[in-house]
This record gives C-alpha cells, sequence and structure tokens, in this order.
C-alpha cells in the first residue's frame, strides 16, 4: 500500500476527487460494471489503491441519500464523476445527518461538533497510512501489557528481597523505616517504571517511523 499508493499522496482537492471516480468507473466500464467480476489481482493493482479516498467520497454522497444505489452500492444510482466536485460540501451534510440521528435531544454536541468542523483544513491531505491507524490499539493490547509485567519483575526485588533476609523487620525498627522508606521505595521504582514505560513506546514509535509512511500522519 505504501508503494501503490504514492501516486495518490497529496491534498484531496475537486479536481483530484473527480479524476478518482472517473478512473474507478473506467475500471468498472471493463467488468459490466460490477466489482464482483474484476479479477483479484486488477482490483488489487487499481481499485485498493483508491479505496480509502473513495469511501470518504462514497460515504459522504450516499450518508443523507435515500434514493436508489449503484449495483455495488458505492454510490447513487447515476452518479457522474462531475459530481464528486461536491465532495466537501456533501461531506459536511452527511456528518450533520449523522449528529441529529444520532444526539437527539442534546443539541448542544451537534452544534459543539459543527463549530469544531468550522476548524477543519480544507481540502483534506491524504497519504498512505497503514499501520498508523491501528498502532494505538496494538500498544494497548499488546506494547502495555508486556511493558507491565517487565516493569512488576524490574521492581519486585526492591519489596520482595527485605522480606526473603528478614531485613524488612530491622527497617520497620528504625525511625524512618516504617512511613518514609516506603514511600521513597514507591517514588524510585515509579520513576525507574516511567523511565522504563517511556523507553518501550519510544523504541516501537521510532521502529514503526521506518516501517510506516510518516507523511501518513497528516492524513
Amino acid at each position: 500500500l505504501k508503494k501503490t499508493q504514492k501516486e495518490y499522496e497529496g491534498f484531496l482537492t475537486e479536481e483530484k476527487s473527480v479524476e478518482i471516480v472517473k478512473r474507478y468507473q473506467d475500471v468498472l466500464k471493463q467488468y459490466d460494471g460490477r466489482e464482483d467480476l474484476i479479477p483479484h489481482d486488477v482490483y488489487a493493482k487499481e481499485i485498493t489503491p483508491m479505496m480509502d479516498i473513495l469511501n470518504v467520497i462514497s460515504y459522504s454522497f450516499t450518508t443523507s441519500y435515500d434514493g436508489e444505489l449503484d449495483v455495488n452500492g458505492v454510490f447513487p444510482k447515476g452518479f457522474k464523476a462531475e459530481m464528486a466536485k461536491d465532495l466537501y460540501k456533501q461531506r459536511l451534510e452527511a456528518m450533520k445527518e449523522i449528529w441529529k440521528t444520532k444526539y437527539i435531544g442534546r443539541e448542544e454536541i451537534s452544534e459543539k461538533l459543527e463549530n469544531r468542523e468550522k476548524n477543519i483544513k480544507y481540502p483534506l491531505y491524504f497519504a498512505n497510512y497503514s499501520g498508523w491507524d491501528s498502532l494505538k490499539s496494538n500498544i494497548a493490547l499488546i506494547l502495555i501489557p508486556i511493558t507491565i509485567l517487565l516493569a512488576c519483575l524490574l521492581v519486585a526485588p526492591a519489596f520482595s528481597k527485605h522480606y526473603e533476609n528478614d531485613s524488612d523487620r530491622v527497617f520497620r525498627a528504625t525511625q524512618f523505616g516504617r512511613h518514609t522508606l516506603a514511600i521513597a521505595r514507591i517514588i524510585a521504582n515509579m520513576i525507574l517504571t516511567s523511565f522504563f514505560y517511556l523507553f518501550n513506546v519510544g523504541l516501537c514509535t521510532t521502529i514503526c517511523s521506518f516501517v510506516f509512511n510518516c507523511n501518513g500522519l497528516k492524513t
């Protein structure tokens, strides 16, 4: 995807939207207008690279549309490539439709979202973002639990070794052994594990920066 989506990288202007829809429809014409008839290798080469942008265009024109869709369910029936010029206008209408139905009786949320929408700069920017979109969940589901496990192994001796050799009794018998030492121990290990956590996340992000397309973060 990094390689095949390279030609679509840049600002998604009205002209570019029209060009992408036209290219998509030209491919469909060769196969009776049906996506399911397109061979897998042709689909992967011609359609897949533009699919992320096509989804945005399709979503914008079909969300608040009540009429009949084309045979592929991608665009309204009879949709012309030139109509894609209204992409951003239709996208805003689609968003308003979603807010209206999702936040019934909570109009203040819709108003807040609409105000935030005004801060979006157009045209939108597109670059291949494969990997970045799932990085957050992968860190949450895989990296953080492993980091926590390793951190536990790292700090456990600081608490357990004194119980193991009975020196904890000596510490508790001293002036600062019960309260101050316990707090100092916890703070020291929190600092250690915080640096350990930041190192792991930083290392993961650095590796991803070499593997994924950094321009994808602008999408």
